[in-house]
């Protein structure tokens, strides 16, 4: 791949992958077509080197793809599973007509926020994960290598429900950002809101601290003293 693309650069005097003016290189990522190809319009940069030239670039550029599909794969094979890198609890979700439980990993580092629930397959019903801030502030999320739907509830410091984004679209690179600062952002399995009737204004408490009961204090949130047993299904 490397030789590939030194040749380029010394046919077509410009880096692989930057547009240029009419007559130069305009390789880029956006020319692979549905089917996974490279085509070579008659308007590309392509069109106007030697023939072999542009063959090895192409090579080079497909290549380039299947590595970086590779890597992304290892990356995923290499992560330790959700239940040995985060601590989880027991949340309700008190609604108006009556609570929820759920049974939430907690992010609470830098580092588990950034994994998230990428590469993850398949999230059992009623299970989560809470992102938890140490300010509130204008949050936002996107679904990067994440491969399942999500609902995304937005919560405030004081532990109400701001804003929901439902059915956020797996691996989308779109930000999906909360509607005024937060502290906190729950991740449900798509569906979850509607299904139990989760609406802003409803709030969150904890239920149990299980056997992480240090770090769920941490979190800030409040316990379930003040609801109703009857009222959680």
């Amino acid at each position: 791949m490397l030789t590939a693309g030194r040749r380029a650069n010394r046919v077509s005097g410009r880096t692989p992958g930057w547009a240029g003016r009419a007559g130069e290189l305009q390789y880029t990522a956006r020319s692979i077509d549905k089917f996974g190809r490279h085509p070579l319009p008659a308007s590309s940069g392509f069109a106007r080197l030697p023939h072999g030239a542009a063959l090895r670039l192409w090579q080079g550029s497909c290549g380039l793809v299947a590595s970086l599909l590779l890597a992304a794969g290892a990356s995923a094979q290499n992560l330790p599973p959700l239940d040995a890198s985060f601590a989880e609890t027991g949340l309700v979700i008190v609604a108006a007509a009556e609570c929820h439980r759920f049974v939430v990993y907690l992010a609470l580092e830098r580092q588990q926020q950034r994994r998230g629930l990428m590469f993850v397959r398949d999230l059992p019903e009623r299970r989560g994960m809470l992102f938890v801030y140490d300010d509130e502030a204008l949050l936002s999320m996107w679904m990067k290598n994440t491969f399942i739907p999500l609902d995304i509830l937005f919560v405030r410091a004081d532990l109400t429900i701001a804003s929901i984004a439902e059915n956020t679209e797996p691996q989308s690179l779109r930000s999906i950002s909360a509607s005024e600062p937060v502290r906190y952002v729950l991740e449900l399995n798509a569906g979850s809101s509607r299904r139990f009737g989760i609406r802003p204004g409803d709030r969150l408490v904890l239920q149990d601290g299980g056997n992480r009961a240090r770090e769920v204090r941490d979190v800030g949130l409040g316990d379930t003293g003040d609801v109703d047993p009857a009222r959680i299904d």
